[in-house]
């Protein structure tokens, strides 16, 4: 019984161990179109606090065309990284510009 509650423990302590190290491995791509605005900016800032808090590294680049998104790809894959994000804000996607819904009619 004590061995197999010692196997269990150090079976356990194993896959955290592992967990632990994987997770400071782990490297995730931000590519933005803009990086100079501030929303990307904020976009930026708050991938650096799910960073910290999750164990991962967030690799920041900016691609203002397509050429320059399939290249940061591109290095992001030299670096290693296992995703990226890409975020590029369009008049339709912007906050100021979101659609009204029209009024509800009471009955």
């Amino acid at each position: 019984m004590r061995f197999f509650k010692a196997a269990v423990l150090a079976g356990a302590f194993a896959v955290l161990a592992a967990g632990s190290v994987l997770a400071e491995d782990v490297k995730i791509g931000f590519i933005v179109k803009q990086p100079e605005e501030p929303w990307f900016q904020d976009e930026w800032k708050f991938a650096d606090q799910a960073a910290k808090e999750k164990g991962f590294t967030v690799v920041k680049i900016g691609a203002e065309d397509g050429e320059k998104v399939q290249s940061a790809i591109d290095n992001l894959g030299a670096q290693g990284a296992q995703g990226f994000i890409s975020a590029r804000l369009t008049s339709s996607s912007a906050p100021a510009s979101s659609p009204r819904l029209p009024p509800t009619s009471s009955s």
